[in-house]
């Protein structure tokens, strides 16, 4: 990328979904914040099961930091689109529900905006809901977690020995 590029602004909403995309970031820079808003848009606009999703992080603390901000925007947009009746005002509804309850949301009102021009309200708080009851199925792991998972249900696949086990602690392997 030429030095005088820059560099687009992250947009939950907008990015392709399709392919292999890179995003780098410092310490607090949102990255769980994405990461949720992404999870989040996959199973309310792009109608995936909660379980097909694998999202994958470096730590424990993380990991279940992640589980709950991914639960907790699902919960949140579910609880939008039960706040409000389904009327000829329903856009401007929940507009004022996110303006008063999630100021500065720029996600959650345009991902409601989306998700109402392509489903019914009702078929949306459906799905959300069986989302949630699955939730406890994703696939949400730290990387030696996932490891450890593909090589115990693949390890006949892999050549891999049957009992395999990972371990943080590499100190005696080191003397």
């Amino acid at each position: 990328m030429p030095a005088n590029a820059s560099i687009p602004a992250f947009d939950p909403l907008n990015i392709p979904i399709a392919g292999t995309d890179l995003i780098e970031a410092s310490a607090g820079t949102g990255k769980t914040y994405g990461i949720a808003a992404l999870f989040t848009r996959l199973v309310v606009l792009e109608q995936m099961p909660v379980e097909s999703i694998l999202t994958v992080t470096f730590t424990k603390a993380a990991t279940a930091e992640l589980k709950t901000r991914l639960r907790a925007r699902l919960d949140e947009v579910l609880q939008a689109l039960e706040s409000v009746e389904d009327t000829d005002n329903l856009s401007d509804d929940l507009a004022a529900y996110c303006r008063d309850n999630h100021p500065g949301d720029v996600f959650l009102t345009g991902l409601l905006k989306q998700a109402l021009a392509q489903e019914s309200r009702g078929r949306l708080i459906v799905r959300l809901k069986a989302a949630i009851g699955q939730f406890d199925n994703a696939a949400i792991y730290t990387i030696h977690g996932f490891c450890q998972r593909i090589l115990r249900d693949y390890a006949f696949l892999c050549r891999a020995p049957m009992d395999v086990e990972l371990t943080e602690d590499n100190r005696d392997r080191l003397l």
